[in-house]
């Protein structure tokens, strides 16, 4: 069973959930800082937000990525400093982050996804299936949740930081549905987010393209 992530309106900015573009949400009181890139030194974009199925407490994997000079920054590694997914926990009085005063640290979409289980073996196969059977773009699916990543070169899955365990995998995703605000993957490509439960909740992300 593959869990697609299918494109849809954006919710509100205040909700604790999958979105994609606009600002992110952040605890209220943090001392949160917008991620800056390790090779520019500018600030990141907000990709999106992806809401965490975690039973003791409502968590969001935050995803920046530089394109203050796209293919400079090293912005597809896990670990190079060009691309960073923060873990937060925003459900004590949260709020949006403020836009810093320079990079390009936003991007010009908003909109939301929603989950729709497709009875297949893989995510290729579920998308084509989902495709047809709604005689739909397949832009309108965002990528998949959970389960295994569909690797468009070889496995890179990262480890942990803290732990040094591999980490699990979370969500694969597109591009976006909208090729004039997508997201940049290298023109088709796929990112790749991870998670490790550890006592830190780290996350972190990366992209290929063929």
């Amino acid at each position: 069973m593959i869990r697609l992530l299918l494109n849809a309106d954006a919710p509100p900015s205040m909700a604790p959930v999958t979105r994609f573009g606009g600002l992110p949400l952040i605890p209220g009181d943090s001392n949160f800082q917008w991620p800056r890139c390790s090779g520019c030194g500018g600030h990141m974009q907000f990709l999106g937000q992806i809401a965490l199925e975690d039973h003791d407490a409502k968590r969001l994997v935050l995803l920046f990525m530089c394109q203050n000079d796209p293919g400079s920054c090293d912005d597809w590694n896990a670990n190079s400093g060009g691309n960073r997914a923060m873990v937060v926990m925003p459900d004590r009085a949260p709020s949006l982050a403020e836009i810093p005063q320079d990079g390009l640290a936003v991007r010009e979409t908003a909109h939301g996804a929603h989950l729709e289980e497709v009875d297949s073996e893989s995510y290729g196969d579920a998308r084509k299936q989902w495709a047809q059977r709604n005689n739909c773009s397949p832009l309108q699916i965002l990528g998949q949740f959970d389960g295994e990543p569909s690797w468009i070169q070889a496995d890179e899955t990262p480890t942990c930081d803290i732990c040094g365990k591999r980490m699990q995998f979370l969500a694969q995703l597109e591009e976006g549905p909208d090729y004039k605000t997508a997201m940049n993957f290298g023109g088709g490509g796929c990112a790749y987010v991870f998670r490790c439960s550890c006592t830190q909740h780290t996350a972190k992300f990366l992209w290929q393209c063929s």
